[in-house]
């Protein structure tokens, strides 16, 4: 199925949820709860990613790497264990396919973008430094540390050539999320109307 067709499937849906055509079974907002809580699932990533001042500052390489362990996990234990479950129009499966389907062109790029992660060479901060950054920004030496990491990965994430790449997934990171958008609407009664 290509883009455009996934694209009306999830408008399709959308739009049933939304008129109350569609009302997700028990089942179904059993499947919806359960890719939910996958893709909010905190990864335990195999690299060290450094992490900002706020919990919500993360490297786009470690999205990356999150989204590689949830799609397979969606494709390889979700999918399975309910594709049986539930009958083969069930529009809750729908969605998980076509999210599954949605990451491919982030999956496409992810061993690049991971294998050139733990490649890089990243400067460490000398004692000065952090010390500076400790105070510019009226912090312990440890979150000025912290810090300094984050910032210096995210420049590395900025360079040649994943700089324009990050532009160039902006859209496929704006479908995974309104897919996730219309589950939690299925599985929240969360609609509009």
């Amino acid at each position: 199925m290509t883009n455009a067709a996934d694209e009306q499937r999830l408008d399709v849906i959308a739009r049933s949820l939304n008129r109350h055509e569609w009302n997700p079974t028990l089942e179904e907002i059993a499947v919806g709860d359960a890719f939910l809580r996958e893709c909010h699932r905190d990864e335990e990533p195999s690299q060290c990613f450094p992490r900002g001042p706020q919990e919500w500052d993360r490297l786009r390489t470690e999205g990356i790497a999150g989204l590689v362990a949830r799609v397979s996990r969606l494709d390889r234990e979700l999918l399975p264990l309910w594709r049986n479950r539930l009958p083969s129009d069930s529009p809750v499966i729908a969605l998980v396919v076509i999210y599954v389907r949605a990451a491919q062109p982030i999956l496409r790029h992810a061993d690049d973008v991971l294998a050139a992660w733990q490649g890089a060479v990243r400067r460490e901060p000398t004692r000065d430094e952090i010390a500076e950054e400790a105070r510019r920004l009226r912090v312990s030496p440890e979150e000025a540390e912290a810090i300094w990491r984050f910032e210096e990965a995210r420049h590395w994430e900025s360079q040649p050539p994943r700089g324009p790449l990050w532009d160039e997934l902006l859209p496929t990171w704006a479908r995974l999320m309104a897919v996730s958008s219309v589950m939690a609407a299925a599985v929240t009664g969360d609609v509009e109307y």
